[in-house]
């Protein structure tokens, strides 16, 4: 585990945070760097931890259509807020 694929997953992981999170509050900037951390921990210190995640075409397919749907949701949800 290098330094800088640790500090990378940990910015990655917390940019992720903070786009998803959609607010700077320091208690919600607090909770996203805590789970960041502990996150980029884990799969760092054990890699083995996604060795038997199997990618076959059924799996690509559902992530596909869930992103999809996801989105459909997210601007449900929030489309008042973002665009109007």
């Amino acid at each position: 585990m290098g330094i800088k694929n640790f500090i990378l997953s940990f910015l990655i992981l917390f940019g992720a945070w903070l786009l998803l999170g959609g607010t700077l509050r320091s208690d919600v900037l607090i909770v996203g760097g805590v789970l960041a951390l502990v996150v980029t921990v884990i799969f760092l210190r054990y890699p083995q931890a996604l060795s038997t995640l199997k990618v076959n075409p059924r799996a690509l397919l559902t992530l596909f259509v869930y992103f999809w749907v996801f989105l459909y949701e997210f601007i449900k949800l929030f489309g008042g807020f973002l665009f109007g």
